[in-house]
């Protein structure tokens, strides 16, 4: 008897230990809400509610959630499109609750790994870009995923030529990726340096040349549709679409990194009004591109009901994760192309303030109790 609870002891403690980190990281996230949401004040601010309101908006996350919340979230959400909707997500509470535990943590450490996405999605019938060489964990691979020299991969850069280098593991908001039209004209030295600068893991790719549909808006940048796919039972629905365009110039069209955003209805036509958002801490509309000229409202995207099968069917590939935010583009040959899965720090607010709909929907009940249910566990 005694030997048994020993053994249940040491299995919690090992449990623990090994989420410690998640922990952690949690405790930033919640520091890094709390001040993102202060810092944001003068928009919600500037939002009243009724007292009808405010009362549908506390009977609302009652039935929901079990409890009250702030309405800090919503109201910030509501300053950006001026549509009051009680079930919009707050960011914190989908950093902090929803995301944990749709995603166990072990998993995700390793799924999120840019360098697996290409064998996670073979068979899939989805292209990815195309794999120049990879270094993990201090080994270079080339696109078979052999292992080959620094020498080796130098030389496979230098025949791609119009190459791009990713950080494989960490990056975010298009920060660390490095472009290069002409890799082969660099000297050895350079090119050495730019292996250096790309970091201790990362995935040098081609570089993707995108339908003129997408690239007509920014054609600097590869524009990709964020599509948020999540799992109950055994359907998988999807978060309101976003658009993503770079700006004249740019590489990237992250919203973080000065892009645009607008909102795209299932059959690929976008909403009214693009915004520049930064971390949603600026407000800036635009009705067409600045720099293209292109109109928003109306403008159809081809492809995006098989961009959104593809999400769906991809999320399966990733078993222990319970929502997954993707990027898509769309080749020169209207081939649907993932950039990336985000599963770890993904953001759930600026497809909201987009659309002025609620993330979940008729879904934001059973979403909870999916959580709860997971949280139990």
């Amino acid at each position: 008897m005694l030997s048994e609870q020993l053994k249940k002891s040491y299995r919690r403690i090992i449990e623990k230990s090994e989420r410690s980190p998640e922990r952690i990281r949690l405790l930033k996230t919640r520091i890094a809400e709390d001040f993102a949401i202060f810092h944001k004040r003068p928009f919600y601010k500037a939002v009243e509610w009724t007292k009808k309101q405010q009362n549908e908006f506390d009977e609302y996350w009652l039935y929901v959630y079990g409890k009250r919340i702030p309405n800090k979230w919503n109201r910030l959400y509501e300053a950006f499109n001026g549509v009051y909707r009680a079930d919009y997500i707050p960011e914190k509470l989908y950093s902090l609750e929803i995301e944990p535990a749709l995603n166990d943590f072990v998993y995700a450490r390793v799924l999120e790994d840019k360098a697996v996405l290409e064998s996670l999605c073979c068979g899939c019938g989805v292209k990815v870009p195309e794999t120049v060489c990879v270094l993990s964990g201090g080994r270079f691979y080339d696109k078979d995923r052999f292992p080959v020299t620094q020498e080796r991969a130098l030389e496979l850069l230098s025949e791609a030529n119009d190459v791009v280098l990713k950080p494989s593991v960490g990056g975010s908001s298009g920060f660390g990726i490095a472009f290069f039209e002409n890799f082969s004209l660099l000297t050895q030295e350079e090119k050495k340096s730019a292996l250096k600068n790309a970091g201790n893991e990362f995935i040098a790719q081609k570089r993707l040349k995108t339908a003129f549909e997408y690239s007509v808006f920014n054609p600097s940048s590869v524009n990709t549709v964020r599509v948020i796919t999540y799992m109950l039972g055994e359907s998988v629905y999807h978060v309101p679409l976003v658009l993503r365009m770079g700006r004249s110039g740019k590489n990237v069209d992250n919203i973080h990194s000065g892009g645009l955003s607008v909102g795209v209805s299932d059959d690929g036509t976008l909403l009214k009004e693009a915004f520049e958002l930064n971390y949603g801490d600026k407000k800036t509309v635009f009705q067409k591109h600045p720099d293209s000229g292109v109109v928003f409202e109306g403008y159809k995207l081809p492809c995006m009901a098989s961009i959104i099968s593809a999400a769906k069917r991809l999320h399966g590939r990733f078993p222990h994760l319970g929502i997954i935010s993707w990027d898509f583009a769309v080749d020169e040959n209207k081939d649907v192309v993932l950039i990336e899965a985000n599963i770890r720090g993904q953001s759930i607010w600026f497809p909201q303030m987009l659309h002025g709909k609620g993330a979940f929907e008729e879904n934001t009940k059973a979403v909870f109790d999916e959580v709860k249910k997971r949280r139990r566990k």
